[in-house]
């Protein structure tokens, strides 16, 4: 949402010297230039000036709270957040507020004054909708806070706010990296029960948590069914799948996933090229092994 404040701020400034320029270029009243505006469907000079400095002065205002909360470090109490929230929106603030407030805090790592601006809007009936949500679990997905990530996915469920692709896979993602793999795979169903779409993402979270697992079976199973519903894999899917061989000594099946990856022009890296390394090694294939390492060496892996 930052960067789309971003664009959104640049097609302003974009607006803004167009209609400068139509000034400078026709020798007539402003008037005259905001009626031809009208006309041809332009915004006129007040409106850009106007949304121009409404943009800066929400960006202002959002870094102000971010400051504050920053200062006041993991002390936070509701009370505290509240009155700094309600003195800083004295009226309810719009989406694009909230979204550049949340997505904020998120980025900071800033987890309970996160929750708690969740809470504030939540308290004060203010609108909340997908995105705000996703930028809730998204900040606790970074830090592998899976618990805090569901809490927050089931109060989005209880709030009737419908879930995208981007919030199923955050929380998958969180549950991933806190080592929660069955979890994830129960994220997973639910996508499919909710007509939420399967992407590359999604299946990328869920094999590496059966890879971290160990659970090979499982992991090419997901890796076979994303061939079934023309999901493209990428170069980390295959990366995990080959880690997931390499963990069962599995070294035939880490190759042939190595030697699909060329054919179906999935670039390989260096994680790539260790892991399918270290399944023939476990698997005490040693000249396939060094085939793999003077392959790499040749290669432009760094």
């Amino acid at each position: 949402q930052g960067i789309g404040l971003c664009m959104h701020q640049c097609r302003l400034g974009c607006k803004f010297r167009e209609t400068h320029s139509a000034l400078a270029t026709h020798p007539v009243g402003t008037k005259s230039v905001q009626a031809r505006g009208q006309r041809q469907g332009h915004p006129t000079w007040a409106k850009v000036t106007g949304d121009v400095a409404r943009s800066a002065v929400t960006c202002d205002q959002t870094q102000a709270i971010l400051q504050t909360f920053l200062r006041f470090k993991k002390s936070l109490h509701e009370d505290t957040v509240f009155a700094e929230l309600d003195q800083a929106f004295p009226r309810a603030p719009d989406p694009r507020e909230s979204t550049l407030l949340l997505s904020g805090l998120a980025k900071q790592q800033t987890l309970d004054a996160t929750l708690l601006a969740l809470r504030w809007h939540e308290v004060n009936n203010y609108e909340l909708n997908c995105y705000h949500y996703n930028a809730v679990i998204g900040a606790y997905g970074k830090t592998a806070a899976w618990t805090e990530a569901l809490r927050v996915f089931a109060v989005m469920a209880q709030s009737q706010v419908e879930a995208s692709n981007v919030t199923f896979n955050a929380t998958i993602s969180a549950c991933e990296k806190g080592g929660k793999w069955k979890t994830s795979l129960q994220i997973f169903s639910m996508m499919a029960q909710s007509n939420v779409e399967w992407d590359t993402v999604t299946f990328n979270s869920v094999i590496s948590a059966c890879e971290k697992e160990g659970d090979l079976e499982r992991a090419m199973q997901l890796f076979s069914l994303m061939a079934q519903g023309d999901v493209r894999s990428n170069t980390i899917t295959s990366s995990a799948v080959i880690s997931a061989c390499g963990k069962s000594s599995d070294w035939k099946r880490a190759l042939q996933v190595f030697t699909a990856m060329s054919q179906n022009r999935v670039q390989r890296d260096a994680v790539t090229f260790n892991s399918a390394i270290t399944a023939c090694e476990k698997g005490g294939n040693w000249e396939k092994a060094l085939q793999l390492f003077n392959m790499m060496a040749w290669s432009t892996v760094e």
